[in-house]
C-alpha cells in the first residue's frame, strides 16, 4: 500500500509479505496515492509519481519499482502532448501492457483507453467512447486472466457522486 506525509516527509510504498510479515519501505518524493500493479514475476511493482506541478498542471509518470534493490526507474510519462492519462490502470497478464484511461485535459470527459507498451511507452487505442466521451472519474479497469478481455466500470451519467449512474463494458484488448 501507499502511505503519503505531509511536505517536507517523503512518500512511502510499504510492501508486506503476507507469508512472514515482513516489511519494506521504498521512499519516492512525490509518489501518488493509487495502487500499485504488480509485475507477473513478484519483483516489482509499477506506481505513479508526479514529477511536480499540481492539477492539470502536473506532471507525473509511471515507475517500475525493483523490490530487490528498491529502485525506482521512470517507464513513460503519464501524460501525452494532446491529452492526459490516468493515474490508475490495468497491467495485462504478462505485464506488457497497461491500460489507461484518457482524455483531452485534467476534468474533460474521458474519450477512451489506451493500451500501453510498458517498454517503449508507445500508445494505442483500444477502446474509444466516442462524441462526449464519459463523464466522471476515470473508469476502473481489469483485465482478464488470459489477458484477452478488459471490463470497464464507467460512469454513463450524473454531475457528482451523488447521482452517478454506472455500468460495466467488456470489450477485448483488440478493441473488439
Amino acid at each position: 500500500f501507499i502511505r503519503s506525509a505531509p511536505a517536507p516527509a517523503l512518500n512511502s510504498l510499504i510492501v508486506r509479505s503476507m507469508d512472514t510479515g515482513q516489511e519494506r519501505t521504498f521512499r519516492q518524493d512525490g509518489l501518488e496515492n493509487v495502487s500499485p500493479r504488480w509485475l507477473p514475476d513478484g519483483t516489482g511493482v509499477i506506481v505513479t509519481v508526479n514529477e511536480g506541478g499540481t492539477g492539470s498542471n502536473a506532471s507525473r509518470a509511471f515507475y517500475r519499482v525493483d523490490l530487490g534493490s528498491g529502485d525506482f526507474t521512470r517507464m513513460f510519462p503519464a501524460n501525452a502532448d494532446s491529452y492526459i492519462r490516468a493515474a490508475a490502470g490495468a497491467l495485462s497478464p504478462d505485464g506488457r501492457l497497461l491500460y489507461l484511461a484518457c482524455a483531452a485535459k485534467t476534468g474533460d470527459p474521458w474519450t477512451g483507453i489506451d493500451a500501453v507498451d510498458v517498454s517503449t511507452g508507445a500508445s494505442t487505442r483500444v477502446v474509444d467512447f466516442g462524441d462526449g466521451g464519459l463523464p466522471g472519474p476515470a473508469p476502473g479497469l481489469a483485465v482478464s486472466p488470459d489477458g484477452r478481455t478488459l471490463a470497464i466500470g464507467m460512469v454513463t451519467s450524473g454531475t457528482d457522486y451523488s447521482d452517478y449512474e454506472s455500468r460495466i463494458l467488456v470489450v477485448g484488448t483488440d478493441g473488439t
